[in-house]
């Protein structure tokens, strides 16, 4: 499952208790987010959101849990917190798909109800 995530991912879809918001992401980050699972994993797993020319924006850890089916993340810079559950420190995610090249997530987060669908455009963090 976790060799599944690793690469960079572009955001398709992002909305907020059912109302579009990607073009408000698009607007505040227009990024895309980088997974690396490092082959020691002492570390742990790190997330990335980046622009398109890999200048990381900010970034955090995340784990599975124990059955796989919730991303706890972490996001260590909270200058972005107008993005909502991206932007700002923990949660959890539940994990609707997962496949080689696409990645649909939601979450709650301060009473909002969010889901977020991702299509892999490289399997390589770079």
């Amino acid at each position: 499952m976790e060799k599944r995530l690793e690469g960079t991912w572009q955001i398709v879809e992002y909305t907020s208790d059912g109302v579009d918001s990607l073009k408000n992401f698009n607007d505040s980050c227009n990024c895309v987010m980088r997974i690396l699972i490092p082959y020691d994993n002492e570390n742990g797993k790190k997330i990335f959101f980046s622009d398109t020319n890999y200048y990381a924006k900010f970034g955090g850890k995340f784990t599975f849990s124990k059955n796989k089916k919730y991303i706890n993340s972490n996001f260590e810079n909270t200058s972005y917190k107008s993005l909502g559950p991206i932007g700002g420190g923990k949660n959890v995610w539940k994990i609707l798909k997962l496949t080689k090249k696409e990645l649909k997530i939601s979450t709650s987060y301060y009473g909002r109800n969010y889901y977020i669908s991702f299509n892999k455009i490289s399997d390589y963090f770079n």
